[in-house]
């Protein structure tokens, strides 16, 4: 099969989208491009040369930042009425499924026929909204299993233009023509992942996957599937947490949407939106109030995804109690300013948790504050520093304990995942121990994701025989 080459993919920042909708899909089919495979010094350049283009464009009605569920103000670089012609849209899920933006129904018609566009792909939400445009009538169409129950139960899916959908309830993801669509927030992935499959040589599917620590879910059997099968308040006030997240310029996209949107799953603001949700499930779920960090208030580039604004800088960031650190792709530069900041918050006693995602855990090391501790990362970036010898002759690196059969670990105050969607699990491990369990099974419906335990880690087997 030939492949394409080139590709230019839009994704549609609707106001108030699922953070994780658009960078668990958007991060990790760009995980697959030339930009990111050309940078992996092992590979081969057979593998490289097959390696699409992909240019991103960041959609919305007009210029104004947007903001999404959690994460920083995200910039769109263009509009529905001056956008280039695409072979790919990706719409993430709003919360608002009701409220189209001004020109989106017009734009996403046009686009679809469109002979140019081969793929408008559907993430949980965003097919209740699309609904709307007309354009989904007669079609297949996947989305998040939380919401349609909902809207079953209130009667709504039997009017107006959701009855003329075929809306399917047993599958992960479904691909009806050029529609295609994904069930609740985590399926985006899945979706991304046979989009991949489909367009993209096998090695470079084989090679993301590794990158990512991420096995594909298959359509069916969907694990979530049951949800769609034909209160005493506890009044005890909702716990308050201040949450920061850490803008590394050039951060993996995913790395902070990952865990940052499926902790944010568990708050109240999300709970309050569920009708069917019980009271005192309700009442357990945490307020979060969300910090995006940087060295001053410049807008910073991602892997992929739209420049995002900075909400405080290592000098006027309120007190903490929890600080996730994405993974750069600059293993061994430390922003202006971070160092400082890392070492006064972990001997502040307010902070709880200090959680590393992916590589971030080779920039704190830098710091001096991880010797002797034991710490997980990208099992790809350990072997590729490890055979450059970085691992034994870094100062900082070499007094690290590196733990290599781990999908995450906690040592103290010091929360570490290994590769891009271990994160995930690292994020579900601190609901777990710091949330009630029905609202950590309340995220987990929300999100249609069952947490990977720490052991045993399938990707485990690339740093066998690797001395780290």
């Amino acid at each position: 099969m030939t492949y394409p080459k080139k590709l230019d993919i839009g994704l549609v920042l609707l106001p108030g989208y699922q953070w994780l909708d658009a960078a668990g899909p958007v991060d990790y089919l760009n995980n697959h491009s030339s930009a990111i495979v050309n940078g992996i010094s092992f590979l081969p350049e057979s593998m490289k040369e097959k390696a699409p283009v992909i240019n991103w464009h960041y959609i919305a009605s007009d210029l104004t930042p947007i903001q999404s569920t959690s994460g920083p103000l995200q910039l769109p670089s263009c509009t529905f009425a001056d956008c280039p012609p695409l072979d790919c849209i990706f719409v993430p899920g709003p919360r608002d499924i009701f409220t189209l933006p001004n020109g989106f129904a017009e734009f996403l018609k046009a686009r679809l026929e469109d002979p140019k566009l081969f793929a408008l792909l559907l993430v949980c939400t965003a097919s209740l909204c699309v609904a709307a445009t007309g354009i989904l009538d007669g079609k297949e169409v996947a989305s998040n299993k939380f919401v349609l129950r909902d809207l079953a139960a209130e009667g709504t899916l039997e009017k107006g233009y959701f009855k003329k959908v075929k809306w399917v309830g047993d599958k992960r993801f479904t691909v009806d023509g050029k529609v295609w669509s994904s069930a609740g927030i985590t399926a985006g992935l899945d979706l991304a992942a046979e989009f991949a499959r489909v367009y993209v040589a096998k090695e470079l599917v084989d090679m993301a996957q590794e990158m990512s620590e991420y096995r594909p879910n298959p359509a069916q059997p969907d694990p979530f599937a049951y949800m769609l099968d034909g209160t005493m308040s506890s009044q005890e006030p909702p716990r308050v947490l201040n949450l920061g997240l850490v803008l590394i310029p050039g951060y993996q996209w995913l790395d902070g949407a990952g865990p940052v949107d499926y902790l944010n799953n568990h708050s109240h603001a999300l709970a309050s939106l569920l009708s069917t949700l019980p009271r005192s499930t309700y009442d357990k779920a945490p307020i979060m109030k969300w910090h995006y960090i940087s060295s001053d208030m410049t807008p910073i580039q991602a892997t992929s995804g739209p420049l995002q604004l900075p909400s405080c800088t290592y000098a006027d960031c309120p007190p903490l109690d929890c600080i996730f650190i994405p993974g750069p792709t600059d293993l061994l530069s430390t922003p202006k300013g971070f160092t400082e900041f890392i070492k006064a918050r972990l001997e502040d006693p307010k902070l709880i948790a200090l959680l590393m995602i992916c590589t971030a855990s080779f920039l704190v090391a830098s710091t001096g504050i991880l010797e002797g501790r034991a710490v997980a990362s990208n099992k790809l970036a350990l072997r590729d520093l490890a055979a450059a010898g970085l691992l034994e002759s870094n100062e900082h690196f070499k007094k690290v304990k590196w733990v290599t059969d781990k999908r995450f670990t906690v040592d103290g105050k010091l929360w570490s995942s290994a590769g891009i969607t271990a994160g995930l699990d690292l994020a579900a491990e601190f609901a777990r121990v710091h949330f009630a369990k029905e609202v950590g099974i309340m995220a987990q419906e929300i999100s249609e994701y069952k947490p990977n335990p720490a052991d045993p880690d399938p990707f485990a087997y690339i740093l066998e025989g690797v001395k780290v």
